[in-house]
């Protein structure tokens, strides 16, 4: 079983926690601390969860921090047996998006840059 991992993430990462994998399924957690801002925000941040982990129809996200933030559970990755004894199990792709602001970005006739925020992306059973 494999834990989630950022493979994307819009910023600087500060901090990453990760209940224990021993850890009952209904109280696992994934928090992934973020600084968001600059030029980078127009590109998502991107998780991937194993379902051995949490199935995709038992995730729960919740993203704080930032007002223009929006997150969504958009794939489901599936699983695959390569040969005998290898194989990979499905996962789900969590994408947390974030909004430009667009009337600054219209104002100025340029690419609006955010305000640094600190960006705080929880993954956790339903």
């Amino acid at each position: 079983m494999s834990a989630p991992f950022a493979q994307s993430v819009a910023g600087r990462v500060q901090k990453i926690e990760v209940s224990p994998l021993r850890t009952a399924a209904a109280k696992r957690k994934y928090q992934i601390r973020y600084m968001s801002g600059g030029n980078i925000t127009a590109a998502p941040s991107e998780i991937i969860v194993n379902s051995m982990w949490l199935p995709m129809e038992r995730l729960a996200v919740k993203v704080s921090g930032d007002p223009s933030v929006e997150a969504s559970i958009e794939e489901h990755l599936p699983g695959a047996k390569l040969t005998q004894g290898v194989s990979y199990t499905a996962s789900a792709k969590v994408v947390i998006t974030h909004k430009q602001p667009a009337a600054a970005a219209a104002a100025s006739g340029a690419a609006a840059v955010a305000a640094p925020k600190l960006v705080t992306v929880t993954i956790m059973a339903k």
